[in-house]
Formats: C-alpha cells, sequence, structure tokens
C-alpha cells in the first residue's frame, strides 16, 4: 500500500504513536532543561529583593507573588 498524508492522517497508530514521541521528548527536554530555568529565574527574583526592586514581569493584580510558588 502507498502512504499518503491522508491515509496517515487517518490512522489511530499513527497518532498514537505521534503523541507518544511528544510526550517522551518533550519531557526529557523539560526535564534537562527545567532546573537551569528554575536557578536562573530564582537568581534574578532573589537579586531583586536584595536590591530593593519589586517583581516586575509576572507579578500583577492577575497574577500576584507567582514567583514565590517556584521555591
Amino acid at each position: 500500500m502507498h502512504e499518503t498524508f491522508w491515509t496517515l492522517l487517518h490512522d489511530p497508530a499513527h497518532w498514537a504513536f505521534e503523541l507518544f514521541l511528544m510526550a517522551l521528548f518533550d519531557g526529557v527536554i523539560g526535564a534537562l532543561v527545567w532546573p537551569y530555568v528554575r536557578t536562573h529565574w530564582i537568581h534574578h527574583i532573589e537579586r531583586d529583593e536584595r536590591e530593593g526592586r519589586g517583581p516586575r514581569v509576572l507579578c500583577s493584580s492577575r497574577y500576584p507573588g507567582i514567583h514565590a510558588r517556584l521555591r
């Protein structure tokens, strides 16, 4: 059988495999990158607190103290 885009689009096994690969690689990349992003974020929050500056980005009436949940 000749595979085309249309046949792959309607193949449930293809979709399951695509979702599995997305979850696997996004999970691996996230697990490897998140500790560095978190450390960098906390460093900036602590520096702002030391210098007496309040949080500037993700802290407003809509997102109160979102940076505090990272610890």
